[in-house]
């Protein structure tokens, strides 16, 4: 699963946002959850650094605990979310992070430093990370 780094726009209001960044990361999969609660337009500048070991089920349980029973399940069948990783991310190389399952402050070991920007999927309406060279 990716966590990432995003601009959260609260309750999809431009002049109220939130950094995640790597101290504070949220999931690939909460960013949907995200978009859910907030609008879809509410997430911005989507940039997956790091890979960590973790099931759909287990993310779901995380998320859980973090927003609630009922709006997990609008968002997320029993068994977690589908998608746990961004396509095409490139990760971050020691980048130092706070990785929310341990609480534990560590050092990615990604492909190269990242550049990334997310685009609004026409498709979908949310918004999607996408590779940008340095």
């Amino acid at each position: 699963m990716h966590f990432c780094r995003a601009m959260i726009s609260i309750g999809g209001d431009p002049q109220q946002v939130y950094y995640a960044d790597q101290y504070a990361p949220i999931s690939w999969p909460e960013v949907q959850m995200i978009q859910f609660i907030h609008g879809s337009d509410s997430v911005d500048r989507v940039e997956p650094f790091v890979r960590v070991p973790f099931s759909p089920r287990e993310e779901r349980q995380r998320l859980v605990m973090k927003y609630g029973e009922d709006k997990v399940a609008e968002v997320f069948p029993r068994s977690g979310p589908v998608d746990m990783e961004a396509p095409e991310a490139t990760l971050a190389r020691g980048l130092e992070w706070k990785n929310p399952i341990t609480q534990e402050a560590e050092v990615t070991e990604g492909e190269a430093p990242l550049v990334a920007k997310s685009v609004k999927n026409p498709r979908t309406g949310r918004f999607e990370p996408v590779a940008a060279e340095a």
